[in-house]
């Protein structure tokens, strides 16, 4: 796997399609649907809100989200920034590179954020945040 991408893999209240989006990625040249193949969505309570959290290793499991392409080559590291300061903080999240696969078959290296340890408890339905329950 490459040591870098130029894309993050966005899964929570940050895809563009989430209704809960009130503050967008700004520095980014689109964002196309994509999947996260062998992992696992997880809802959580994080300071009384409903928490998005992507659990790496569960076969048989994928996610739905959104690969998120920085603007250009030296926006990488604002846009993970951004990404860190609207939900995935880095003293909960862990950020690795996987491959996502666009909704076109695509295969495309991209930062994600997860968190190994979640609890468990509450898998969303089908990998998808916007069918959780509320």
């Amino acid at each position: 796997m490459a040591e870098e991408a130029d894309h993050v893999f966005v899964y929570g209240k940050l895809r563009p399609d989430a209704p809960d989006n009130t503050e967008p990625l700004g520095n980014t040249s689109g964002a196309k649907k994509a999947y996260l193949m062998g992992s696992r969505l997880y809802c959580f309570n994080k300071g009384g809100q409903q928490t998005a959290a992507v659990r790496l290793e569960e076969a048989g499991h994928s996610v739905t989200g959104y690969v998120v392409k920085a603007a250009d080559s030296g926006s990488m590291s604002s846009l993970l920034q951004e990404s860190e300061s609207k939900e995935y903080s880095p003293q909960l999240y862990e950020r690795d590179i996987v491959e996502v696969i666009t909704e076109k078959g695509e295969r495309v290296s991209s930062y994600v954020y997860h968190i190994p340890d979640v609890e468990v408890s509450n898998p969303v339905p089908k990998g998808d945040w916007l069918q959780r329950s509320r």
